[in-house]
């Protein structure tokens, strides 16, 4: 297996990404993101501070990649 290297900016930008699009895809269904987080285990205070964080500040705190797949996999849990 061939192992994938990528910078911090590059999964940063990822994760920002992502975090728009589970925002999206869960206002577009209709969905509650309570329910979604509550779904993957996620702490609202820990979507909070991810989304201050893809929006530029401070407060924020970017997220792991595989807890940010967990959201991800509640959203489509969800109908979203």
């Amino acid at each position: 297996m061939q192992e994938v290297n990528a910078t911090e900016e590059q999964v940063e930008s990822l994760a920002e990404q992502q975090i728009r699009e589970i925002q999206r895809r869960a206002a577009d269904a209709g969905a509650s993101m309570a329910a979604i987080l509550e779904t993957a285990g996620v702490d609202s205070s820990t979507w909070w501070r991810w989304r201050q964080w893809a929006i530029g500040n401070e407060a924020g705190k970017c997220p792991r990649m595989e807890t940010l797949e967990r959201v991800r996999r509640a959203l489509t849990y969800h109908g979203a």
